[in-house]
């Protein structure tokens, strides 16, 4: 569930620019702090997501249960 490749690519400049300090003089701390944000802001993005599913599906379970008490009272 967790894309983190999107928050990377949507934010490349930045990713690369903390990569090229890891390798040219072993800055670690800044790209592990990118990297934490990009799975906080993956993760807050997911749940969001499962809710707005969530939501979507109790919408439609209680239109079924809607329908079925219709054609139970229709008879």
């Amino acid at each position: 569930m967790l894309y983190l490749s999107l928050y990377s690519k949507t934010h490349r400049q930045h990713y690369y620019e903390l990569l090229n300090k890891v390798r040219q003089t072993g800055d670690w701390e800044a790209w592990m702090d990118f990297f934490a944000e990009t799975v906080t802001a993956t993760a807050i993005q997911a749940v969001e997501t499962a809710q707005m599913i969530l939501d979507i599906l109790r919408g439609d379970h209680a239109k079924i249960v809607a329908l079925g008490r219709a054609a139970t009272s229709a008879g």
